[in-house]
């Protein structure tokens, strides 16, 4: 006697496959996997060409739900995707960091500079102040909080020339 392993069905007749699921749960979870990995890709994509970190950070929780999504699977012994789910989603956290490491390390004298081209000194002044606050805000993702330290130093440096 079978029973599937996802929607727990069995009957003396009723058949699974080799890996343990009933033909309409095969189908659910194949069109599942097919649409989350498309995501998936596409978020890796977003997360290397994007130039803005909360859309980097975004993609970085989507690729975060699809683990969360694919781990009940991996729970009840059903093979999904390699890596596992549950290496997916400890890998999330060091994947945040370097990406917020990767990105201010990358696109911050170009967004300092973009500030510096503001005409007012009020202005410039309150830009610093909104990329301080973002990147303060980033630093709370982070293991080492301090890596993002030079960033906010030079900021203050910039706003305290301004005044």
């Amino acid at each position: 006697m079978s029973k599937c392993k996802l929607c727990n069905r069995k009957g003396l007749f009723f058949k699974t496959n080799k890996y343990g699921l009933c033909e309409p749960c095969t189908q659910t979870l194949v069109m599942t996997l097919e649409r989350d990995k498309e995501i998936f890709d596409d978020s890796i994509e977003l997360i290397n060409i994007s130039k803005n970190i909360d859309t980097k950070l975004s993609r970085i929780e989507v690729i975060e739900e699809i683990g969360e999504r694919l781990l009940k699977y991996e729970k009840k012994k059903i093979k999904t995707v390699d890596p596992k789910p549950s290496k997916l989603l400890k890998s999330i956290p060091s994947l945040r960091e370097d990406t917020i490491v990767r990105h201010y390390k990358k696109y911050f004298k170009s967004e300092i500079k973009k500030i510096k081209d503001y005409k007012t000194s009020k202005t410039r002044i309150k830009k610093f102040q909104e990329y301080y606050n973002q990147i303060e805000e980033h630093k709370n993702y982070l293991k080492k909080p301090k890596a993002l330290d030079k960033y906010l130093s030079k900021i203050n440096d910039l706003k305290d020339k301004e005044l």
